[in-house]
């Protein structure tokens, strides 16, 4: 029988320790487990915004990350970086991400 858990989140250092803490778990029951890993386009986004955004180790005012943030989405930055790593334009998606509302 095949058992799935999925975590969902924002932000991912509370999602990614839960999920680690559930896989020790079952794998101490004996059970198989899989991480999931980032797809392309979502790790290329990832890796873009970490050049900009430092990780966050330590507590720190985090509205100039969020500013910078939504600057790299609204200049069409990220979107360039996502579409250049699936080599695919994102056409129609492109509207949605960078028009400020």
């Amino acid at each position: 029988m095949r058992e799935e858990i999925i975590f969902a989140g924002f932000g991912g250092q509370g999602i990614i320790l839960s999920g680690t803490i559930i896989c020790l778990a079952a794998m101490k029951e004996g059970k198989k487990v899989s991480k999931a890993r980032l797809g392309r386009g979502t790790s290329a986004a990832y890796q873009a915004l970490r050049q900009e955004i430092e990780h966050l180790s330590n507590d720190r005012t985090l509205y100039p990350d969020l500013e910078r943030m939504a600057t790299m989405v609204h200049s069409g930055q990220i979107l360039h970086t996502v579409e250049t790593a699936l080599g695919i334009p994102l056409q129609g998606v492109a509207e949605l991400m960078v028009k400020p509302s």
